[in-house]
């Protein structure tokens, strides 16, 4: 009797690669510029892609290229199965409402509305449960997955004492003012500064807690520092400091270029460069170690970034 045959050598796995819809449209549009004529086996070869993958996203060629989702998703219509409920959209609308004139949305919030607008549904839900603890734990966990699924994400609340609306008007009005007065400028002589404090222990947000324990701390802070920074609209970093022109009050967070799009890139790769970096005790030792960082980190800060936030805070096309 012939023994069963065993392969004694596993064949390599061929990897699996995921394509970003954005890359998708690039690579599409690329082959669209090489007209008609192009072989799909040779763009897909020289593109390194599998000629099959090509081929399925020629297919769908239209709706990949009028997409609207981010680039840095992968699939067209998104993961998981589809929602068996029928007023997601409605539930949607809802938080944006409230987003829309900047009031605070809590699950909270949420779980309010389905009480108002959908009792039948949420008492099936409830009941569908062993108990009451299990009941309100589900519809909590139920309410965060729909908003993560739909686009919103829990975040610390900022104060301010304008509304989104007003900021944008104030945005549009600030640029007719400024260009008219500095479009002759050179780029290199239109200066942004703002400063910001830096901690050498770049404080978290959050602390871990005992079950059950207190949260409180002390008000004790790490060495802090103060660190100017100024660029150039023409995305080069400046040593020198001027003012050209005073920014509207209260509209720093769309009116200041460092503000609008560079602040917040910078405070985390401070707090990432922190991790890396060797302890030192003495307060010499953290006041240089704290301008060290800032330093490398000013540095690793693309141009690209400035200028982006410059076209963002002053926008031409509102002129």
């Amino acid at each position: 009797m012939l023994k069963p045959y065993r392969r004694t050598t596993l064949l390599p796995k061929r990897k699996q690669q995921q394509y970003c819809i954005g890359t998708i449209q690039t690579l599409l549009r690329k082959h669209s510029d090489l007209g008609p004529c192009c072989s799909d086996r040779q763009f897909a070869r020289h593109e390194h892609i599998p000629i099959g993958t090509l081929r399925g996203w020629l297919k769908r060629k239209d709706e990949y290229l009028e997409a609207v989702k981010r680039g840095s998703n992968t699939t067209l219509d998104g993961h998981g199965q589809l929602e068996t409920f029928s007023f997601g959209a409605d539930l949607v609308q809802f938080m944006d409402s409230v987003r829309d004139i900047e009031k605070f949305l809590t699950t909270a919030h949420v779980v309010t509305s389905l009480k108002t607008h959908q009792k039948p549904w949420l008492d099936a839900f409830l009941d569908g449960k062993p108990d009451q603890d299990r009941a309100y734990k589900g519809l909590l966990g139920w309410c965060q997955a729909f908003a993560h699924r739909h686009g919103f994400s829990q975040r610390v609340p900022c104060a301010s004492k304008k509304t989104q609306a007003e900021l944008q008007a104030t945005r549009a009005e600030y640029a007719k003012v400024f260009w008219p007065k500095y479009a002759a400028y050179d780029p290199a002589n239109i200066i942004n500064i703002d400063e910001t404090g830096v901690h050498y222990d770049m404080p978290p947000r959050c602390t871990w807690a005992r079950i059950g324990k207190s949260s409180k701390v002390d008000k004790q802070h790490s060495n802090r520092v103060t660190a100017v920074l100024a660029v150039r609209a023409d995305d080069c970093p400046e040593e020198l400091f001027s003012v050209v022109e005073e920014l509207p009050a209260n509209s720093t967070c769309t009116c200041q270029p460092l503000d609008v799009g560079v602040m917040g890139p910078f405070k985390a790769k401070c707090r990432t460069e922190w991790i890396h970096e060797t302890k030192v005790t003495s307060a010499a030792e953290k006041r240089l170690a704290m301008v060290q960082r800032i330093l490398k980190v000013w540095e690793a800060i693309p141009s690209a970034m400035i200028t982006r936030s410059f076209d963002k805070a002053f926008p031409r096309e509102e002129l």
